[in-house]
């Protein structure tokens, strides 16, 4: 038994030393970090040996993405180099038996930033100017593994990619940041983009503001009320001596400088530390300039009309950054805008009262076409009776009865309407009026809602508008009653018979043009001195010819005079202004179509010099164009040498008056034109100012040219003062 036992026992140790030993790895290793770390993270294309130790010889198998590689037999070390062309995450596997080891392999490309630009400079900048309205687009141009990119704008998150797009609303300074994240490296970039606002102001001055205006000074009340609308009128240090509303001016420490219209003064400007100076139209263009000189930003604005207050507004809105507030003001306006004309344009003409606006007496200053009254006095459904002379003028007692308003406004500076209301009533010839019989007699208790172009405009159009809407004519049409006006009169409109027809004479028209004129005022001029029917016809008025008419006064001033007075007083918001010769009327005749279609004064001149009266008429009116009628024998190549070298000038002239009236008329590309002789004089001139048709002179040695241009325009065609021979020479060239 003791035997058997011993022979157990020696023979459970021979079976165990003769079992095999379990293979364990013992170490391992990579070469790019050169320790045992299991997670590497390399380039792309980096060659890499893995190795590993057995505590005994076994097969060792290596595996990529469990994909099998190759196996080391019966061995206790093995190794293998491999290269990672590809981006990714890779898995190495060494198995030996039951043992193995896996390596985390991520393979990236290195992140570069190569070059960076923008579709403003195109370059590597990292500053960039723009336009507050204009897209920046951003591009970065990188390589590599991202991990993220992000765009932000002042702080805020922008966009992600490598491009982004900056669409700046306002203006003023942006910081923008580009950030890049890849596997190991990470790079910013960051750009200062300064958005501007650039406007073209009412003198074609082109400005930048690259941040809102803290110092504002204004030129002109109309401005100031405007700074106010357009929600910036907080930021004033300064304003012209009758700056007077809104009521929180009187609240503020506001510096007068003077004006508008003269003694600004420059040095309380330049004292006041102002960054931007709002003009207007009435202010001097001498100190404007001299402000640009001193290097201050100066805004020129000019309100024709009730579209270009609020354009203005608007405008102001986004160089002070305050353009929402400025769109609700203009909104509101729109609004009440539309209110009026809502119903306005729904009258039927014989509905339409019939307005006399007037802010002066004895002279009854009154304002015609292009001005702010007459365009809110149509606009809530009225009729104008001036409306068909342009600008302010003196309306005569004699034509106020004979055009008998059925409704009379005053109005005037400091609360004077009143007293014009009561002047008018009292006069003895003026009590055959329909307003003053039937008490319809109105007075604007503020005569700036009307006469000065601002935001209370509105104003102005809301009471017109109420006052046109008590006194609607009855619709009932009827032909009795005195006067141009009268409660229950409709004007009644006779069809013209002028231009009717391809030829007329002056003999077909006669009687119609005489009707015309019966209606107007007409003034005696001497037969030597034709030239002043110029200015009387730019008036709506007439000159008397062959008995035409009655005669209400006679002119004693010379053309040039009283053509540069009637420039001043007429037409003081032309941009353009027409000169012509005082001394020969055949140039200047030929015009008045060209300034009746643009509504353009027609000054005249001397020949060789320009007129002191005319120079003085120039610089009021400061035109930014002078067309010049007439070659340079008719008015001297120097005549303008001393004029601001900032207008422009045109001249419009031919060969001999034949083409220079031709030329005129190309201007206007006419439907109807007067074909007259040389000595057609005042009759052909009276004639083109009714019916704004041009004349077009003609003699046997000019016929074809003429011949040539009729051809091409066809317009009808009335004959005065032209022998046979001439217009049947016409009739047959423009038959063939």
């Amino acid at each position: 038994m003791k035997q058997t036992l011993k022979l157990l026992a020696a023979l459970i140790i021979i079976t165990t030393l003769m079992a095999p030993v379990h293979a364990e790895i013992t170490g391992w290793n990579n070469t790019y970090t050169n320790d045992n770390s299991t997670n590497i993270t390399l380039p792309v294309n980096t060659e890499i040996n893995f190795s590993i130790i057995l505590n005994q010889s076994q097969n060792i198998t290596w595996q990529l993405n469990e994909n099998p590689l190759l196996t080391a037999e019966n061995t206790s070390q093995s190794t293998l180099n491999q290269t990672f062309e590809a981006e990714g995450e890779y898995r190495i596997k060494a198995s030996a038996n039951n043992s193995n080891i896996t390596w985390t392999v991520t393979a990236y490309t290195p992140l570069k930033i190569w070059s960076f630009q923008n579709n403003i400079t195109d370059s590597n900048t990292s500053s960039v100017n723009t336009a507050h309205n204009q897209t920046l687009h951003l591009q970065v141009n990188r390589s590599g593994t991202i991990l993220s990119e992000t765009w932000t704008v002042n702080g805020s998150a922008a966009g992600t990619g490598a491009a982004a797009d900056l669409n700046p609303d306002k203006y003023g300074r942006y910081n923008i940041s580009y950030s890049v994240v890849g596997q190991v490296e990470s790079f910013t970039i960051n750009w200062t983009v300064q958005a501007y606002y650039e406007v073209t102001d009412a003198l074609n001055t082109t400005q930048r503001f690259y941040n809102p205006p803290e110092r504002i000074v204004s030129l002109a009340p109309s401005s100031t009320e405007i700074l106010f609308a357009a929600g910036i009128g907080s930021k004033l240090v300064g304003t012209d001596d009758y700056s007077d509303y809104p009521l929180e001016l009187t609240n503020m420490s506001l510096t007068k400088v003077g004006g508008p219209y003269s003694s600004i003064s420059t040095e309380t400007i330049v004292n006041l530390s102002a960054d931007l100076v709002v003009a207007t139209e009435i202010n001097p263009l001498g100190i404007i300039s001299q402000l640009k000189l001193l290097n201050i930003t100066v805004l020129t604005i000019e309100s024709k009309n009730i579209d270009e207050i609020m354009e203005n507004i608007l405008l102001l809105g986004r160089v002070g950054g305050t353009e929402n507030a400025a769109e609700t003001i203009v909104q509101n306006m729109s609004s009440r805008i539309d209110d009026v004309t809502d119903f306005s344009g729904s009258l039927d003409e014989e509905r339409k009262p019939t307005l006399f606006y007037v802010v002066w007496y004895p002279e009854l200053w009154t304002p015609g076409s292009g001005t702010y009254a007459d365009d809110l006095i149509e606009l809530a459904g009225g009729i104008n009776i001036a409306g068909e002379v342009p600008g302010w003028y003196m309306l005569t007692k004699e034509a106020l009865v004979l055009k008998n308003p059925d409704v009379i406004v005053c109005s005037g500076m400091g609360g004077y309407g009143a007293n014009v209301c009561n002047q008018i009533r009292a006069d003895p010839a003026l009590s055959t009026l329909s307003a003053i019989k039937n008490d319809k007699m109105y007075v604007v208790p503020d005569s700036n809602i009307v006469e000065r172009p601002g935001p209370r405009i509105i104003d102005g159009l809301e009471l017109i508008y109420s006052i046109v809407k008590d006194n609607l004519r009855p619709a009932v049409k009827t032909s009795s009653g005195g006067g141009a006006g009268g409660a229950t009169q409709q004007v009644s409109k006779v069809k013209s018979t002028a231009f009717t027809k391809q030829f007329q004479s002056f003999d077909d028209i006669e009687e119609e043009v005489r009707s015309v004129v019966s209606e107007k005022l007409v003034y005696s001029i001497p037969v030597d001195n034709q030239c002043l029917a110029v200015p009387i016809l730019q008036m709506n008025r007439f000159p008397e010819y062959q008995g035409l008419g009655w005669i209400n006064e006679s002119i004693e001033k010379s053309p040039v005079q009283y053509s540069s007075e009637i420039a001043v007083l007429q037409y003081f918001f032309a941009k353009e202004i027409i000169i012509a010769r005082a001394d020969i009327p055949v140039d200047s005749f030929a015009a008045l179509s060209l300034g009746k279609a643009n509504k353009l004064p027609i000054i005249l001149t001397d020949k060789e010099s320009l007129s002191k009266a005319a120079e003085d008429a120039i610089n009021r009116l400061r035109p930014e164009k002078i067309i010049v009628i007439g070659g340079g024998s008719a008015l001297s190549e120097d005549l303008f040498k001393n004029i601001d070298n900032r207008i422009r000038l045109e001249r419009i002239g031919g060969e001999t008056r034949v083409e220079t009236s031709i030329k005129i008329a190309e201007k206007q590309r006419p439907e109807k034109v007067i074909v007259a002789g040389y000595d057609s004089s005042i009759k052909a001139a009276v004639t083109s100012q009714i019916y704004g048709a041009p004349i077009i002179y003609v003699t046997q040695a000019k016929l074809e040219i003429v011949v040539d241009y009729l051809r091409k325009e066809r317009p009808k065609i009335v004959f005065i003062n032209v022998d046979d021979a001439l217009k049947k020479g016409i009739q047959d060239g423009l038959d063939n």
